[in-house]
């Protein structure tokens, strides 16, 4: 056996569509694998979207249909089964490995990756990267007490592990790490004589679902209507999986604002630097906010929690993701006025570094090395489950997995996401 060889393994549903966690999964597979690693990446075969990102298509037959529901709407002996199946298909050789880590981003893929941690003795970090993981009955919330306590658990957001528990524990510190990413900007081509020039050009990179955008928006059609005399296009880069349901309510919003043109690329990757020239303003959060800064465009960043502005990066705040307690919510109205129609603020002539990005995820397995290491690992009992999860965990015993899936994906988008959606 060759000494010191190590395993990464991925748990997610994240492989189809384009978003800041696909990218981060990819960089990160990359950076491990310079380092030497062996990697494997398991998905839940959601079929939503296609695959846009090259780098993870290798890994497009990789999944098992459970995974899409937590491991508690299965029987233990369903759960065993799973487990064996997954192991044997995907990591059989995985006795070879002095170390394995598996890291879980979503909260269905992290009970079964407790319970694939436990079969084959490796340590398991959850990773949640939803912006606003919630605790959806007593089974999940005692499992991620146990990760808590074992320092095995982390968000993406500062504050999103102990907003996740309010109302079932209070928390002081609210473990998170950084999802470090490389820029998704490149030189490719993009037609844009399909986007019409206008006065002026507000534009947004993301997922169009983000929370905040349809209010923002509402504000821009506002502004739109009072300032009549002037042309507008609304220029979104990005798109959804979710059917285009966020882009029509989009064009909905604008259907008759005669001043006011739209534009959305749908989901895109990677990001043309010609596009993110063209608005004299951006409206983003997160990783959209660097996409655009980079290019030294004036951006305005949105609190993932409130949906409303915290400021304008590099000019009244560094922040991306969540305000300062110190930072009252700017009105959003006012800061378009400024930047537009003042010229309060102006773009910095910025040259953009195309070279080779070098990450490094020494964090993350800093967090790691913290946490407990003793091998210790949660058993799932079904508690408390909700009325929706009682149907669907019956529905999975009659009709099977794949059914279930479909119907839920299909028919039942108000409970879409099982551990998300539904209140205790």
């Amino acid at each position: 056996m060759k000494k010191n060889k190590k395993l990464y393994v991925f748990l997610t549903t994240l492989i189809r569509g384009v978003g800041g966690g696909h990218i981060y999964t990819l960089c990160k597979i990359d950076s491990l694998k310079s380092e030497g690693f062996d990697i494997q990446l398991i998905h839940a075969n959601d079929p939503t979207s296609k695959i846009y990102i090259d780098g993870l298509r290798v890994y497009e037959k990789n999944y098992d249909n459970c995974f899409f529901f937590p491991a508690y709407f299965y029987s233990p002996k369903e759960q065993k089964r799973v487990v064996e199946r997954v192991i044997k298909r995907f990591i059989p050789k995985y006795g070879e490995y002095e170390d394995i880590y598996i890291e879980s981003q979503t909260t269905t893929c992290s009970t079964w990756g407790e319970l694939i941690a436990g079969k084959i003795r490796a340590k398991h970090l959850v990773y949640l990267l939803d912006e606003h993981p919630k605790i959806s009955n007593i089974s999940i919330f005692g499992f991620y007490s146990f990760k808590l306590d074992r320092g095995e658990l982390a968000g993406i957001g500062r504050d999103s592990i102990k907003t996740m528990f309010e109302g079932w524990r209070d928390i002081k510190v609210s473990p998170f790490l950084l999802a470090y990413n490389k820029k998704p900007l490149q030189d490719v081509p993009y037609d844009i004589r399909k986007v019409r020039k206008s006065d002026y050009i507000i534009g947004s990179i993301g997922r169009t679902e983000k929370g905040f955008l349809l209010p923002a928006l509402t504000v821009v059609k506002e502004f739109a209507l009072n300032h009549a005399n002037k042309s507008f296009t609304v220029l979104i880069i990005g798109g959804s999986v979710d059917n285009g349901k966020p882009e029509q309510a989009i064009q909905q919003l604008f259907r008759n604002i005669k001043n006011v043109y739209v534009h959305i690329t749908g989901l895109i990757y990677p990001i043309p630097i010609c596009l993110v020239k063209m608005p004299h303003i951006f409206l983003s959060t997160a990783g959209g906010v660097t996409t655009s800064t980079d290019l030294g465009k004036v951006t305005i960043s949105f609190d993932i929690n409130d949906f409303k502005p915290i400021g304008i990066i590099n000019y009244t705040t560094q922040n991306r993701l969540f305000r300062s307690e110190d930072e009252p919510a700017p009105d959003l109205y006012r800061l378009l006025d400024e930047v537009l129609i003042e010229k309060k603020y102006s773009e910095t002539n910025v040259i953009y570094n195309k070279e080779k990005q070098e990450l490094s995820y020494k964090p993350h397995f800093d967090f790691i090395a913290a946490s407990n290491q003793e091998k210790k690992y949660y058993h799932f009992e079904d508690k408390g489950l909700t009325v929706g999860q009682v149907i669907m965990k019956i529905m999975i015993r009659i009709v099977g997995t794949k059914v279930t899936k479909h119907v839920v994906k299909n028919y039942y988008p108000l409970i879409l996401r099982i551990q998300n959606n539904n209140k205790k």
